[in-house]
């Protein structure tokens, strides 16, 4: 005897069964009625605060993620004197690299979008403060 015949077996039963399913008046065309009582689910998947893992992930997360900003999540990375304007490089102290710059006395995300609520000052060429409400914090370059 053949040791595969049970697996080939089984294939053609569920072949079988899917051409019944098929071939079966009330699945084609069916009022919704009557879909309901020839198709019940085996079990009903709990969200339970967790998200669908069958749909795919929202983008708005994670732009949401990006747009709350504190200022003590900032590490000072560099500041640029110039002649008519100074500028101060930020970069998020952990986790995705986001970048941020102080000119003006506002602080700015990537495609030159204002952060609401944070305005700082650059004291020195190694020494910036940001202003978020009634925080005050001083950078220090290293």
């Amino acid at each position: 005897m053949y040791r595969g015949t049970s697996k080939r077996r089984a294939g053609i039963g569920g072949l079988l069964l899917a051409l019944l399913l098929i071939g079966t008046p009330g699945a084609r065309g069916a009022s919704p009625s009557e879909d309901e009582k020839l198709f019940k689910p085996l079990a009903q998947y709990q969200l339970k605060g967790r998200r669908d893992p069958f749909l795919q992930p929202q983008a708005g997360l994670a732009h949401n993620v990006m747009n709350r900003v504190d200022i003590g999540m900032l590490r000072l990375t560099g500041v640029i004197q110039h002649p008519q304007r100074a500028l101060a490089l930020f970069a998020v102290a952990s986790g995705p690299k986001f970048g941020y710059l102080l000119k003006g006395g506002k602080l700015y995300r990537e495609n030159n979008q204002p952060v609401a609520g944070i305005t700082g000052e650059i004291l020195s060429r190694t020494e910036v403060v940001l202003k978020q409400g009634d925080d005050r914090m001083v950078f220090k370059l290293r």
